[in-house]
């Protein structure tokens, strides 16, 4: 199934919703810019939070990243994807909706093992000690 987005002239207006990549304006041959109109942002939580989510949603005032590893960092290991409108979200890394969000807008609810299975140690010393400033 073919993935539509929106395009737009910035110069004359033009706008159109399309599913074949088309990069300049039929009207006055500018590039045209793709328009986000929704997005998948995050919400990182305990189990405990994450039953109630599934059953009333999102409680006024939550968080929410728009980075997967910011929402695992910060919130916890049950992750929850959601719907967000892209116009009137700030552009910030993370934000808090005011409003209750719905149960309706969550796309996937995942659990993440932040086990480490792998760690050089070494080579992340190396790197902090390549961006420290000596004085």
């Amino acid at each position: 199934m073919p993935s539509y987005y929106r395009v737009q002239c910035l110069i004359c207006g033009y706008d159109e919703v399309r599913y074949r990549n088309i990069k300049k304006c039929p009207v006055c041959k500018n590039l045209l810019e793709r328009i986000l109109v929704k997005c998948i942002c995050y919400h990182g939580t305990d189990e405990r939070a994450a039953k109630a989510i599934l059953k009333e949603g999102f409680k006024p005032d939550t968080w929410f990243a728009r980075h997967l590893e910011d929402a695992i960092g910060y919130g916890g290991s049950h992750i929850f994807e959601v719907v967000f409108k892209v116009n009137g979200l700030p552009s910030n890394w993370q934000f808090h909706d005011l409003e209750r969000v719905s149960v309706d807008r969550i796309v996937a609810y995942h659990t993440v093992d932040k086990r480490t299975i792998f760690s050089n140690e070494k080579l992340r010393e190396e790197i902090c000690l390549s961006n420290s400033v000596e004085n």
